[in-house]
């Protein structure tokens, strides 16, 4: 289900130029390219959400081509749910933009095309905006273990692991002396 809006802006006495110019341009069909933690690849038309973890990578694609006698340019405008502003302007038909902390964020394409001899002929799309809903970062973490190789509680670990971009912990005895660290490429390990 196609969603986008047309705003024509056209200020020419002749109704025949309208309809001419409506169809030398077609309106693009944007979509995204979500990549999780994991690198799952999942795609998004227009108005849809994603729902997911930190760090997450979206590639926003505009599909918007050149067409002749008219410049066409497009913006992604990054919002936060329930802000008005935009916290980000991007001028280019293809974003990348990773995502690595919670909230849920709106990303909204416009797309204008000017006629590069008329400049009162324009036409301007608006799209339904992509939602992303990043969620908040927790984890579990035990209060003791016990390295004695009976097979239970052996091995200190952090589990449920949710939205963690960065991650590093250290394993001390009285003394100070570290006896173990591990970073977020060993989190979840149980025989690191």
């Amino acid at each position: 289900i196609l969603y986008n809006f047309l705003v024509l802006t056209i200020c020419l006495t002749a109704a025949t130029t309208q309809a001419t110019a409506q169809s030398l341009v077609e309106a693009p069909i944007p979509e995204a390219k979500v990549i999780d933690k994991n690198d799952v690849e999942e795609w998004l038309s227009e108005g849809e959400s994603f729902t997911g973890e930190a760090p997450l990578k979206v590639s926003f694609i505009a599909n918007a081509d050149e067409y002749k006698d008219y410049t066409c340019v497009c913006a992604w405008r990054f919002t936060r749910d329930e802000e008005r502003e935009p916290f980000l302007t991007r001028y280019d038909k293809e974003v990348d933009y990773d995502f690595d902390e919670a909230g849920s964020f709106m990303v909204q394409l416009h797309v204008t095309y000017s006629h590069n001899e008329n400049k009162n002929l324009v036409l301007e799309y608006e799209y339904e905006p992509f939602q992303i809903v990043i969620s908040e970062s927790s984890l579990k973490v035990p209060n003791a273990f016990s390295p004695n190789g009976d097979g239970i509680n052996d091995y200190y670990n952090v589990y449920n692991v949710k939205s963690i971009v960065s991650f590093s912990a250290a394993i001390y005895n009285r003394w100070g002396q570290q006896l173990y660290s591990w970073g977020i490429d060993q989190i979840g390990c149980e025989d690191c």
